[in-house]
């Protein structure tokens, strides 16, 4: 049985609590993702942040003025809006139970742990190329 491991992201971007809105919009559109993992100073994990996230945060009727987005994402920290101690997967799970914990709690991404340290992400797009037997990008 094909385990996290053999799927899932090993490169994770890792964004600090008081990093803005504005840094992790940036390393979203840089490396084409959707979920960054959030990490305390000390390398703990403490939350998961997505674009739709940051949508929501960031859809004020005050934010239609020009440059008001722009404020917005630079004055909100990740902290603010993440999702706080986030469903986690460890790597050697089966990659069934993975699909069956994001089935259940109706999430897109799971952060990969180990030993509390954060080892990868394995997102539902990961797991669609494992049904399609199609190599990462």
């Amino acid at each position: 049985m094909m385990q996290i491991f053999d799927v899932m992201t090993r490169d994770v971007i890792i964004l600090h609590e008081n990093d803005s809105l504005k840094t992790a919009t940036e390393k979203m559109a840089s490396a084409h993702i959707h979920h960054l993992v959030v990490t305390a100073c000390d390398g703990t994990l403490t939350g998961i942040v997505s674009d739709r996230d940051i949508h929501v945060a960031t859809q004020s009727p005050f934010a239609a003025e020009v440059g008001k987005q722009e404020d917005l994402l630079a004055n909100i920290t990740v902290s603010q809006i993440m999702t706080q101690r986030p469903y986690c997967i460890e790597p050697q799970f089966s990659v069934h139970d993975a699909v069956s914990l994001m089935l259940e709690k109706r999430i897109n991404a799971l952060p990969v742990v180990h030993d509390q340290c954060v080892v990868g992400i394995v997102t539902s797009t990961d797991l669609l190329r494992v049904l399609a037997n199609e190599p990462a990008v």
